[in-house]
């Protein structure tokens, strides 16, 4: 069994301390100040602990601690040292006061307890006075403290630091990244379709460009987006297409020209909630008018968005991490918005859900803080407007919003809408009453006619309430409007875990005719864990009905009817890399039967590597489906289909990670190819990235580790080595060593390769790299591996036995040292760290004696570790003697 020193250690300290000995002071106590103990000696009752110490997550080494009057104490000495406080010399005071980076410190030295002669503080003391959790870590078997402070620095003594400066500087090219989204679909009776989408973006001037162009190359490409975006702590601006999306009855008006946004003290958070730079959306306020709901879950796993438990789609999760569901319709929705995260299949259990659900508080301020946007420009695009639809006319607009305080937010805009040539002016206000309850109310005047706009939100302890209204005069906006008032109401409670309650209405009447009343109860029940049944009206005061078993961690059962139609879905992991589905569909009306199998396999086990075959049955008519999908590294996807009859089989699939081809609906016969090709560029070398994780706000780091040396191992081996940025594990892209990190707020990043999962044959040429990121680009990083291995085998005499205390030395081909080793007891040694090549293994002494003479072996290490290289060094006596003869066998040499 394999020795463990620490544990050896941790004993040897237990000894000590209870045969009453004194050890010498630890290296960790070296600077620490000496402090009189001001308790006196404890007296029995006490614990002591040959335990490990972890500092901010870092093994500092070990120590003797105590548990005594239920609290563990540890030496008060150690903690000074670790922190990197200094007491106030020659003080006599019990109160002493520590100067941090979070402000001054106050610390009573009666708190501390003495054991042994010496001066312990109690972790509930270091929390209380110093602010630091301090555990017990019992899986470590270590006291663990986490400081969030640093001992603040006399500026008169020293001086102002220079600014750090990094290893890898972020580059300041115009060209930061190039994605390309390309499909191209044949049907085989003639009929052809093809797609292009190209994005690329940049820094240029202190700001960030990027474009976004869509079409069909063979016939008409549109500039449909461009944008130059600058902004600093406080102000922002952006030239290029836009749009105002101010309030919730205000028309949506898109033009190009110039915005702006400012606010009193930060206004990053905004402009991070655009998402992807390529959105027109800028400086958003209420984020209840997202179209696209967003966030992270694990690398290739699956999201699944639910309307109130119902399935809407489907997409799988990005090699960095995250997922998008664009174009979401959330403006007046009251459903529980939710999305399902599975690591591989919706079979298993998520291990996690998101509640997206809207909230009125979504549109609210702090306390005291002022945000202005405003825009003014060209109605529509000008790239784009040739047919001359929109009308060729300016437009602008300006919001104010301001926190009154942390429960009132006032809100205030005006545009101009160049399709009715007149103004539109919008007052609002969200108000927090209590902790329970918020409602908002806005009033719009567009067209000289009105419209208004009442939400209130209410949750507690199991139950949770909204209430939507919406009404506008007649010719609202635009002539032509009707008049239309619409209500929504929903209610939730839960009596108990296993059920929900719920009450769903929705009113709707338009030029004063009632055209839509009802309030219906729902239900979701689970009587068991794996067994879940739901009633839930829809919008259309229809019922849904469904039923969930999960028999395995891998296999479910799902039963749905709905409009007259019901259908079943049965998914199960038949092994690590192969799952099945099958579905099955009957009109009840008509008759109809329509039946679906899909497997799924993941060769070699590779999330990034899926082939699907597929078959379905309508009637007489039989059909027939393949797909293969492949992430070749962190930027590049390739897709490809052939489906032979399987339009309506295509209708059950509501996923975009089963059907992500778009064909006409009568296309029965045809073969399709996507290609997504993500590059980002630092200086002119393409390196793969996640073009969706570079934003205006954000950046991101790429690059590869390299394996170099000579090895058997290959890229594919390290497809789950990390990358660690400030020692934390973050979303990333990890395909055959390439890697991509986005999402990044501007800044400097220590970079270092996560060696948990790294083979034990690699070691990493630097072990950290300070590098720097800036917003809307790409900093290429690359990091060398090289394979080292090591040598291990015996000292041995003539006998046969094991000679300890040897000095070994191992020497490359130019005769330096490369490695060094000392045989222990038994005669065992071992080197690390050696690359591929000649070396020559030279005996330097024998228990502290020096060799007279040289003795050495030959050895070659090709590609892997050598095993069993014993040293024959013949009698001890002979060997330590200036000159004697000796004997050299096993391929020794003198």
């Amino acid at each position: 069994m394999r020795s463990h020193p620490r544990r050896y250690l941790r004993i040897a300290c237990l000894c000590a301390v209870l045969v009453q000995v004194v050890p010498e002071t630890s290296p960790l106590l070296a600077e620490a100040t000496t402090v009189q103990p001001v308790a006196v000696s404890a007296k029995g009752g006490e614990e002591p602990l040959a335990a490990g110490l972890i500092v901010n997550r870092r093994n500092v080494g070990d120590l003797v601690l105590y548990q005594s009057a239920g609290d563990y104490w540890i030496p008060y000495a150690l903690f000074i040292g670790q922190s990197g406080l200094k007491e106030p010399s020659g003080t006599k005071e019990q109160t002493v006061t520590f100067s941090t980076t979070v402000g001054t410190l106050t610390f009573d030295r009666s708190q501390l307890k003495t054991f042994e002669t010496e001066p312990y503080i109690s972790f509930s003391s270091l929390g209380k006075a110093f602010f630091v959790k301090a555990v017990f870590d019992q899986r470590q078997f270590a006291a663990s403290l986490d400081i969030p402070w640093s001992p603040a620095r006399d500026a008169k003594k020293s001086g102002a630091l220079p600014a750090p400066v990094p290893d890898i500087s972020a580059p300041g090219g115009s060209l930061s990244f190039l994605s390309i989204d390309a499909g191209a679909q044949r049907d085989f009776k003639g009929l052809s379709s093809n797609s292009l989408q190209i994005q690329a973006g940049g820094r240029l001037v202190n700001g960030v460009w990027d474009i976004d162009a869509e079409g069909d190359p063979s016939k008409q490409m549109e500039l449909l987006r461009y944008h130059w975006t600058s902004f600093n702590d406080r102000f922002a601006i952006r030239i290029g297409t836009g749009t105002n999306l101010i309030s919730p009855e205000s028309v949506n008006n898109d033009f190009t020209g110039i915005q702006v946004g400012w606010n009193n003290r930060s206004i990053l958070d905004y402009l991070d909630t655009s998402g992807r730079s390529s959105t027109d959306l800028f400086v958003s306020l209420n984020r209840n008018m997202y179209r696209t709901i967003e966030g992270s879950g694990p690398a290739a796993g699956i999201a699944e968005l639910r309307f109130d438990g119902k399935i809407v789609a489907r997409v799988r999760i990005r090699l960095d991490g995250r997922f998008a569901f664009q174009n979401v319709r959330m403006g007046a929705d009251l459903r529980r918005t939710e999305v399902y995260v599975y690591e591989r299949s919706p079979a298993e259990k998520p291990v996690a859900i998101l509640d997206y659900t809207q909230s009125v508080m979504n549109g609210s301020l702090p306390g005291g803080e002022l945000l202005i946007r405003s825009g003014f420009g060209r109605a529509g695009n000008p790239l784009t407007d040739l047919d001359k639809t929109t009308p060729d006319s300016g437009t602008g607009y300006a919001q104010v919003q301001y926190g009154l305080n942390d429960r009132l937010t006032l809100d205030a805009s005006a545009q101009y809408n160049p399709v009715s040539a007149s103004g539109e002016y919008s007052v609002g206000s969200i108000l927090s009453l209590g902790k329970n309850w918020a409602t908002s109310l806005y009033g719009t005047q567009a067209n000289s006619r009105y419209a208004t706009d009442l939400r209130v939100d209410g949750h507690g302890k199991g139950w949770s309430v909204s209430y939507l209204s919406q009404w506008n005069d007649h010719d609202f906006g635009v002539a032509g409007t009707q008049q239309q008032t619409q209500q929504w109401l929903r209610f939730t409670a839960n009596p108990i875990e296993q059920a929900t309650l719920l009450v769903y209405g929705r009113k709707t009447r338009e030029n004063e005719i009632e055209t839509r009343r009802f309030l219906l109860p729902g239900a979701y029940i689970s009587p068991w864990s794996n067994l879940r049944l739901s009633a839930v009206p829809n919008e259309n005061s229809h019922y849904r009905y469904e039923i969930d078993q999960t028999f395995s961690p891998t296999s479910y059962l799902r039963f749905i009817h709905e409009s007259g139609v019901g259908s079943a879905e049965w998914n199960k992991s038949l092994r690590d890399n192969l799952s099945a589905r099958v579905l099955y569909e009957h009109a009840f009306k008509t008759g109809n039967n329509l039946v679906a199998a899909y497997f799924d396999w993941y060769p070699r086990n590779s999330r990034f590597n899926m082939v699907e075959l597929g078959t379905s049955r309508s009637g007489k008519e039989t059909g027939f489906t393949g797909k293969w999908i492949r992430y070749f590294n962190a930027g590049l996807r390739v897709a490809l289909q052939y489906s032979w009859n399987m339009t309506l089989a295509q209708n059950l699939v509501t996923t975009s990670e089963y059907s992500e081809f778009i064909m006409p609906p009568l296309s029965r016969h045809f073969f399709a190819c996507t290609l997504s090709w993500d590059l980002g560029f630092s200086g002119i070398r393409p390196f793969a990235i996640d073009r969706s994780a570079i934003t205006t706000t954000r950046g991101g780091l790429a690059g590869k580790i390299a394996i170099d040396g000579d090895t058997k191992l290959t890229s594919s081996d390290i497809n789950d080595v990390s990358i660690l940025l400030d020692g934390r594990r973050l979303d990333q892209r990890q395909i055959d060593g390439s890697f991509f990190v986005g999402n990044l707020r501007p800044g400097l990043y220590t970079v270092m390769v996560d060696t948990e999962n790294l083979p034990i044959e690699l070691s990493a040429e630097r072990k950290r790299m300070l590098v720097e990121v800036r917003n809307g680009a790409v900093t290429n990083v690359n990091i060398p591996v090289r394979a080292m291995y090591g040598i291990d085998g015996r000292v041995v005499d003539r006998k046969g036995n094991g000679i300890g205390n040897v000095i070994l030395e191992v020497l490359d081909a130019q005769n330096r040292v490369a490695a060094s080793a000392r045989s222990n007891e038994f005669g065992d040694y071992r080197t690390d760290g050696l690359l591929s090549g000649a070396y020559r293994i030279r005996v330097v002494s024998v228990a502290g004696v020096p060799v007279g003479r040289t003795l050495g072996r030959e050895v070659i290490i090709k590609g892997d570790y050598l095993n069993g290289i014993d040293l024959d060094i013949g009698e001890v006596s002979s060997v330590t003697a200036t000159g004697a003869p000796g004997t050299l066998t096993n391929g020794l040499t003198r």
